[in-house]
């Protein structure tokens, strides 16, 4: 049975291979786009940015750097 629009698992800035995961575990074909900032900075891992669901059953991850570890503050 293919997953309908709704029921897709929240996966808002999870890391990309965690949300892959979950989502293909739920039934979901998934794609991704690459996004950058327009100017070269340290980040980290990949992280989802936004998700687009252009049909049931099938989703568009929008990725993109996530946040430098050596960069977040601690408190």
């Amino acid at each position: 049975m293919r997953s309908s629009r709704s029921d897709a698992p929240d996966v808002l800035a999870l890391p990309v291979p965690e949300a892959v995961r979950r989502l293909e575990g739920a039934g979901f074909a998934v794609d991704m786009m690459e996004t950058r900032p327009p100017r070269r900075v340290p980040g980290g891992p990949p992280r989802v940015l936004a998700v687009r669901r252009p049909q049931p059953g099938r989703v568009i991850l929008v990725v993109g750097p996530g946040p430098d570890p050596a960069a977040v503050c601690e408190g």
